[in-house]
Parts: structure tokens; C-alpha cells; sequence
């Protein structure tokens, strides 16, 4: 909520802002999935997320939603550093940094989800290339989201302990370190299990839907949990953007203001 103050505008109730982008990533796994199976592009059970986003109309949704999550990614996490900068009132040169260290991989997972959204694996150029264009800029990008994402929880989880006194007997700490443990052992299954050796098992077909082979199932479980818990993870900020109220002012000066300076 915004409203207009003789000082400037003020930004209150800040909270939504992990609710939604929650509810966008939702829509942008969900509403594709049910389309891609109505249609026989992937199977009921179990398809990779990435692969439900293929082709229209499931990719133009797959694209909106999670674009707009990356948006509302750049300003949550723009935010979450100033919260940190204005909790951290001793000064502490350790939290300066990890918190500059978050800001900068919060844009790396930004930057990641963009590379997911152009490359969705369930898409195939008309030249048959798939592995080279599509494949290859996915995995970077879902790299970025993942291992970064993972990395700067544990960062926060770091930031709790260094900034608040009674994170020992905190329930959000406990719940952020589970979901942090659970999402990086299904990431390193996701890895492990990947079928490195005939990755033509991941390509799209023209005259068929996607169909996957048995020893995947794995993978594809890791996967769905890894996106699943990062997901919830967003919703642990909750807490803190609810406390923050964010002010700005705007002023124009007039060219002929400018001139006189």
C-alpha cells in the first residue's frame, strides 16, 4: 500500500511482496503443467517444470508469471538489503559484506531465471537444434538460480546468527535451515542422478509427447522438491518485510533552476 505524506510517499505492508511472487511461481508451474498434459505434451506424472513451458500457449504463461517473479525478485532482495543495513546497527564489517555478497547473487538468480524463461527445455528450434540454443543456456541459467539461491540462504541463515541475539531459540531459523538442508540434498540429487550419458533422452519429439525413461524418476522428484522448498523459502521473509516501511520522495528541478545553479 502507498500512500501520499507531506515528506514523500510511504510503502507500507511490504509482506505481500514474497506472498506474491509465492503465488506468481505457482501459477507459472501450475497453470502450464495442466495445459501440457491436456494437450499430451508431457505425462500426468512427474514431467520436469521446465518442459511443461515449451510451446504456446503453456509458454506465454510459463513466461509472464515467472518474468514477473524476477521482477518482484530485484525488488525483494534490493529490499531485504536495506532491512539488513538498518538492522545491522553495531556496524558489524561482517555483515556489510555478506549482505553485499546476497545482493549481488540475488541478481546472479535474477539474471538465471531470465536464461530459464527464454529456454524452457520442452521447446525445440524448427532446425531440430535443441542441445547447443536451448539446453545448455537452461542449465546455466537454473544454476544460477539454485546454487546461488542456496548459497544466499545459507548466507542469511549466517546473517541471523551474526545480527540476532536469541537465533538459537528462533522457530523461523530452524525452519529456514531445514528447508535450506532439504532443498540443497534434493539439488545434489537432482545433479547426481541427471543422465550425463545420453542426454538425448532429454530432448523434445515432433510426432509424440515427452516421454521419460524409468531411471529418471529420481531426477525429476529431486527437481520438483528442490523448486518446491525454494519456493516456500521466499515466504520466510514474511516476517521481516512486514516491520519495514519504505519512504521515498520525488523532486523535479526546472531547467531553469538548473541555469541559475
Amino acid at each position: 500500500m502507498i500512500r501520499e505524506t507531506p515528506e514523500g510517499y510511504v510503502c507500507t505492508k511490504l509482506h505481500y511482496v514474497p506472498i506474491v511472487g509465492f503465488l506468481c511461481s505457482l501459477v507459472a508451474m501450475f497453470v502450464p503443467y495442466c495445459i501440457a498434459v491436456y494437450v499430451g505434451d508431457v505425462p500426468a506424472f512427474l514431467p520436469f517444470i521446465s518442459d511443461v513451458g515449451g510451446d504456446p500457449p503453456q509458454s506465454i504463461i510459463f513466461g509472464i508469471f515467472f518474468g514477473i517473479m524476477s521482477y518482484i525478485g530485484v525488488f525483494g532482495m534490493c529490499l531485504k538489503y536495506h532491512i539488513v543495513k538498518k538492522q545491522n546497527v553495531s556496524k558489524d564489517p561482517r555483515v556489510e559484506r555478506i549482505n553485499k555478497w546476497t545482493l549481488a547473487g540475488g541478481m546472479c538468480t535474477v539474471l538465471g531465471m531470465l536464461l530459464v524463461i527464454l529456454c524452457p527445455t520442452g521447446h525445440m528450434r524448427r532446425d531440430g537444434g535443441w542441445y547447443w540454443p536451448i539446453f545448455v543456456p537452461h542449465s546455466v541459467g537454473a544454476g544460477l538460480v539454485f546454487v546461488v539461491g542456496y548459497v544466499i540462504a545459507v548466507l542469511h541463515l549466517y546473517l541471523q546468527q551474526l545480527m540476532d541475539p536469541h537465533w538459537k531459540t528462533s522457530p523461523l531459523y530452524y525452519f529456514r535451515l531445514f528447508l535450506t538442508i532439504t532443498g540443497i540434498t534434493a539439488m545434489v540429487i537432482t545433479v547426481s542422478q541427471w543422465p550425463v550419458n545420453d542426454i538425448s533422452n532429454m530432448a523434445p519429439v515432433a510426432d509424440h509427447g515427452k516421454q521419460y525413461p524409468q531411471q529418471m524418476l529420481k531426477c525429476i522428484v529431486a527437481e520438483w522438491v528442490m523448486v518446491l522448498v525454494f519456493q516456500v523459502y521466499v515466504l520466510t521473509y514474511l516476517s521481516d518485510f512486514r516491520d519495514a516501511t519504505l519512504s521515498f520522495r520525488v523532486d523535479l528541478e526546472s531547467r531553469s533552476d538548473k541555469k541559475e545553479s
